[in-house]
């Protein structure tokens, strides 16, 4: 009986290790990219053309990260210095008002205040043109009968 389990046992590993291995060999198929096999002296030159570009551009990225590091510690020393240290805060706080209205249709407190002021105005407007114009003598005026 036992070595009919183990023979069941070594043919489940067996009949596991074919389908991963399918598995693993369909993948390498489907999805495998094709390289690039040099086979000429020009290829070999592109391909050390390319590499010798991508290292000056590694130097350059270099050389620009070392001035941001020497320009870091360079802002460090400023921020250490005595006249930084003495600045004073002169924030003011600012408080929170109620954001929005119950009807944002209606005009604003300070629009109704100001159209009250201008009716006013023009009210004292009107009357001082009335007053003037009262005020004007007729000998100003001239003789309309008479022509002009």
């Amino acid at each position: 009986m036992q070595q009919e389990q183990i023979k069941t046992l070594i043919v489940n590993i067996f009949t596991g290790a074919v389908v991963v291995g399918v598995f693993v060999v369909g993948y390498f198929v489907l999805f495998k990219k094709e390289t690039e096999v040099v086979t000429s002296i020009q290829s070999v030159a592109r391909i050390a053309e390319q590499t010798a570009s991508i290292g000056v551009e590694i130097d350059a990225t270099v050389k620009d990260l070392t001035e941001l590091s020497d320009a870091v510690s360079r802002s460090k020393v400023f921020f250490d210095m005595p006249a930084f240290s003495n600045l004073e805060n002169f924030t003011v706080a600012v408080p929170s008002e109620e954001i929005g209205r119950t009807n944002p249709f209606l005009p604003t407190a300070w629009k109704i205040k100001m159209k009250a002021l201008e009716e006013a105005a023009s009210k004292s407007a009107t009357q001082q043109r009335a007053t003037q114009s009262a005020s004007v003598p007729e000998s100003l005026l001239g003789d309309f009968d008479a022509g002009i």
